[in-house]
């Protein structure tokens, strides 16, 4: 198990999602859970969305439509495992020593599995 304390201030929040919007992220919502479409309607709607606004500029966080034949209609958004520290702890993963110190509520952790 992999245990992290991250303190996500607003400017980092920002920068985590950014150049997404709030209403970036409701309207891919809306077009995964528009069931009026066939799920192969709609996973062909949000492909052409999510290729639009990469093209813009790539996001840190991942945006994975899950859209099955049955009852899952939802947006993941997950970070890469890299990402999650570079982004989110401030810790660069190729720089961390085998017998470094990590702390967690003043607690010694043993160091991630890098």
């Amino acid at each position: 198990m992999k245990i992290v304390e991250a303190v996500i201030s607003p400017d980092k929040w920002k920068k985590i999602w950014k150049p997404l919007t709030a209403e970036n992220i409701r309207e891919l919502d809306s077009l995964i859970k528009d069931r009026s479409i066939s799920p192969e309607a709609a996973r062909k709607r949000i492909q052409e969305k999510l290729s639009e606004l990469r093209n813009k500029k790539p996001t840190i966080i991942t945006l994975n439509p899950k859209i099955d034949s049955k009852a899952q209609r939802r947006l993941q958004c997950s970070f890469s495992f890299t990402n999650l520290f570079i982004y989110l702890v401030g810790i660069d993963i190729d720089g961390v020593e085998e017998d470094a110190v990590f702390l967690l509520w003043g607690e010694e952790l043993t160091p991630p599995d890098f």
